[in-house]
């Protein structure tokens, strides 16, 4: 397998620190976000307070 340079691994872990900073804004925002799970779209719905 081919090994991922520092600079991709960087990339990565910048794109996973943001969507996770997103997707927790959205939650206290009470706004619903789309994923991707399972090779499909799912909705998750806020939570309720």
């Amino acid at each position: 397998m081919k090994e991922i340079s520092q600079d991709t691994q960087n990339i990565l872990l910048t794109l996973k620190k943001v969507a996770t900073e997103t997707l927790e804004r959205k939650q206290r925002l009470g706004e619903y976000a789309v994923v991707w799970h399972q090779g499909k779209p799912v909705i998750l719905e806020p939570k309720s307070k």
